[in-house]
C-alpha cells in the first residue's frame, strides 16, 4: 500500500512541477491551441485524480474507520493485500498534507464561483464617463455608437483617443 501512494504521490509531482513548465516552453501549443488546451485539461485531471486516490488510500492506511469504509465490497484477499495493518509516519503525514490541500483547493474554487456568480449578476460598465482609454469589457452607449465605430483603437479594442 505504501509503494502505491508513493507512486501516486510521485506521478502528481511530476505532473504537476515539470510537465507544466515544458509545456509552457514548448512552441507547438501557439500553433494547435485546442490541442494544447485539451493537453493542459488532462495533465490537470491526471493531477487531481493521483492526489484525490492518494488521499484515499492514506486515508484508508491512517484511519480504521475509512479503511473499513473504502474496503468494504472488496474480498478480505484485498485487504490483506495491501497490508493496511500499520501506516508509517510519513504515511500520515502526507495524507494530511493532501488533506489540506484538497481543502484548499476546495475553498478557491467556491470563491472562484461566487465571485463569477456576483460578476455576472452586474450589469457590464458603460464608457459614458470613461478616460479616453476606457476599460476592457465596457459596452458604448447608443449615443456615442457613431463616436465608437471612427475612433482609432488600441490593440486591446477600446478607443485610445476620440477625433476631435
Amino acid at each position: 500500500m505504501t509503494l502505491c501512494l508513493l507512486l501516486l504521490s510521485v506521478v502528481a509531482l511530476t505532473a504537476a512541477v515539470p510537465v507544466p513548465r515544458a509545456l509552457t516552453r514548448a512552441e507547438w501549443p501557439e500553433r494547435e491551441p485546442v490541442v494544447a488546451l485539451w493537453v493542459w485539461q488532462c495533465l490537470v485531471a491526471t493531477v487531481l485524480l493521483c492526489c484525490l486516490t492518494a488521499l484515499v488510500l492514506g486515508a484508508a492506511a491512517v484511519f480504521h474507520t475509512v479503511r473499513t469504509q473504502v474496503f468494504a465490497p472488496a474480498p478480505p484477499g484485498v485487504t490483506e493485500a495491501y497490508d493496511l495493518s500499520t501506516a508509517p509516519l510519513w504515511a500520515t503525514v502526507l495524507t494530511l498534507l493532501l488533506a489540506c490541500g484538497a481543502a484548499w483547493t476546495t475553498a478557491m474554487l467556491a470563491r472562484e464561483l461566487v465571485e463569477t456568480r456576483s460578476a455576472a449578476a452586474r450589469p457590464a460598465p458603460t464608457c459614458a464617463n470613461a478616460p479616453p482609454t476606457c476599460l476592457r469589457g465596457c459596452r458604448p452607449p447608443e449615443a456615442l455608437s457613431s463616436c465608437w465605430r471612427t475612433s482609432t483603437r488600441t490593440p486591446g479594442g477600446c478607443p485610445a483617443t476620440r477625433p476631435s
